[in-house]
């Protein structure tokens, strides 16, 4: 497919890992299990890093991510991992390209202590392999996932567009309840589910905003976006550079270092969803992407 991270993601305990930590800063952090083996090439030499993909090509990932979050002194902690299989199942001329998508396990910690936003808290402990977690409350959310298909469809870049076939998952979540929620509410649930069950997760395979034409080793670029989290916007500048070419397990591959820095412009808030002044917060990272350029 080209534009993924290389890693053993298709064996056990190897994994893709995001990090991230919220006590008014945020680092996130991402590892691959990959031994590079630096390529001596003509300075001059252009490399396409677009994703390249093969109609009936098929692949397995694992994808492990982390997360601790402190507000108030509360401290919450997540622990999820996704196993999933992902089929390439069309390629249009503008470069576009289908893929199903279907869930294969899943394991997931979740503990939060009550807080002035959730009073009771949240405890979860689940294995889809482990038939005694399947009656955990709040269980019931990954379970839905596991072996119902989904289609995405991709742009050239690799960004997700359309997450399609959702209802039998929705269907699964609610149960009876679904006939007496509203159609406006209904359809802020499939958002929700197509953000957080698979935009979040299937977007760490591909990196964001690539070149459309070939460049050469030591191009660098750049992409500015917004965003808003409980009502507080945000402004990150992502900065990229096409360092060198490596060879990682016999595929040819651009190392891509990657930096993270993000800025909250409004210190004063009053909205539905938080009420508050934002004294001083941060954001900022960075890594090494390995994408495989073979063809």
């Amino acid at each position: 497919l080209g534009n993924k991270v290389v890693s053993d993601s298709n064996k056990e305990g190897a994994n893709e890992t995001i990090k991230s930590e919220n006590d008014g800063s945020t680092e996130i952090e991402t590892k691959t299990n990959v031994d590079p083996k630096p390529i001596v090439s003509e300075p001059t030499e252009t490399y396409n890093i677009l994703p390249q993909p093969k109609e009936g090509d098929n692949f397995s990932y694992r994808v492990t991510q982390k997360s601790t979050t402190e507000m108030s002194g509360i401290r919450g902690i997540e622990d999820k991992v996704y196993c999933f299989s992902m089929k390439v199942t069309g390629v249009n001329k503008d470069g576009s390209y289908t893929m199903d998508m279907v869930y294969d396990s899943i394991r997931a910690m979740q503990e939060m202590p009550p807080n002035k936003m959730d009073s009771l808290g949240k405890k979860i402990r689940y294995n889809s392999q482990d038939k005694t977690t399947k009656k955990v409350a709040g269980a019931d959310q990954f379970e839905a996932l596991i072996g119902n298909k989904v289609i995405l469809t991709f742009s050239k870049k690799g960004e997700l567009r359309e997450v399609a076939n959702i209802d039998p998952i929705v269907n699964a979540i609610l149960g009876n309840k679904k006939d007496s929620i509203k159609p406006q509410t209904l359809e802020q649930i499939k958002l929700a589910l197509k953000l957080e069950g698979f935009q979040s997760v299937v977007q760490q395979l591909f990196m964001q905003s690539l070149p459309e034409d070939p460049i050469i080793a030591g191009k660098e670029w750049t992409r500015k976006d917004t965003a808003t989290a409980l009502g507080v916007p945000s402004i990150g500048l992502y900065s990229y550079k096409l360092a060198d070419i490596n060879e990682v397990k016999d595929r040819k591959c651009a190392r891509i270092i990657v930096s993270l820095s993000s800025t909250f412009p409004q210190k004063k808030f009053s909205n539905k969803e938080l009420n508050a002044i934002l004294d001083d917060a941060k954001m900022e990272g960075g890594g090494e992407n390995y994408i495989d350029i073979e063809t």
